[in-house]
């Protein structure tokens, strides 16, 4: 379930805060509310980023596409970020150290 959008900017501390969204997902997911959430977190005046969540499942490439695709570029004040899990979303992997080389090097 994703994140509630930012509604009430009073909620937010006074010192500055780094705020992450989750936009996208391996190749194909993207968060339906990652503009509203952002546009929330900018009207609140926090310092707001976009992840994407890397799946071992598809190539680097095609999920920075993904990426780029979803994330308005207007819409964040901080570096992009990548989360990568190692567990969990994938139990019939690839060979780490061979694919995962190639495909980081998209992001």
């Amino acid at each position: 379930m994703p994140p509630a959008a930012i509604r009430n900017p009073t909620e937010i501390p006074e010192e500055p805060v780094l705020f992450y969204l989750k936009a996208t997902e391996g190749s194909d997911f993207r968060d339906a509310t990652f503009n509203e959430n952002a546009v929330g977190a900018r009207q609140a005046g926090l310092d707001c980023g976009a992840y994407h969540f890397f799946s071992l499942k598809s190539s680097g490439a095609i999920q920075a596409q993904n990426f780029i695709k979803t994330v308005p570029r207007k819409l964040i004040t901080l570096p992009p970020a990548v989360d990568l899990e190692f567990t969990g979303n994938s139990a019939a992997r690839p060979s780490l150290q061979r694919n995962f080389r190639s495909s980081s090097v998209c992001f």
